[in-house]
C-alpha cells in the first residue's frame, strides 16, 4: 500500500496527472536554426491559457511552470533579424544601432496555420522546419 501511495505522489510531482505536458523541439527557417525567437502554443479553440517560451539556438522547451495543457494547439513562431539598416538608438539620439525586423512569414505567426496536439503524460516533441 505504501508503495502504491508513493508512486501516486511521484506521478503527481512529475505533472503526469495534472493534464499538462512538457513540450520541446527544434525550429529552423530556410534550413537554419532560428537563433533567437519565441514560440507560443495557444488553444486551437481559443479557450484557455496560452504558453510561450524563447527559442534559443534553434531549440525550445516548455517545462516546469511553462508546461502546456493537453489538447489541440495553434502554434505561432516569431523571430527577428538585422535588416541591414541602421536606425537611431532612441528618439533624438545621434547613436545608431542595427534595425531588427521580423523574418518569419505571417503564415507561421499572426496568420499561423501550424497545429499540433499536446498529449498529457507523453513525451511531446514538435519540430518545425519553416520555409519562406
Amino acid at each position: 500500500m505504501k508503495q502504491l501511495m508513493l508512486a501516486a505522489c511521484l506521478l503527481g510531482l512529475a505533472g503526469c496527472g495534472d493534464g499538462t505536458a512538457e513540450v520541446r523541439g527544434k525550429v529552423t527557417f530556410n534550413g537554419k536554426p532560428v537563433e533567437n525567437g519565441t514560440i507560443v502554443f495557444e488553444p486551437e479553440d481559443r479557450n484557455g491559457p496560452t504558453h510561450g517560451v524563447p527559442i534559443t539556438n534553434g531549440a525550445y522547451q516548455m517545462a516546469g511552470p511553462n508546461r502546456v495543457p493537453a489538447g489541440a494547439k495553434l502554434v505561432r513562431i516569431q523571430a527577428f533579424g538585422p535588416s541591414g539598416r541602421k536606425v537611431s538608438a532612441a528618439p533624438g539620439s545621434a547613436s545608431m544601432v542595427d534595425e531588427f525586423k521580423p523574418y518569419i512569414p505571417a503564415k507561421y505567426d499572426t496568420a499561423s496555420t501550424l497545429k499540433v496536439t499536446v498529449e498529457a503524460g507523453k513525451e511531446n516533441t514538435h519540430n518545425f522546419d519553416l520555409t519562406p
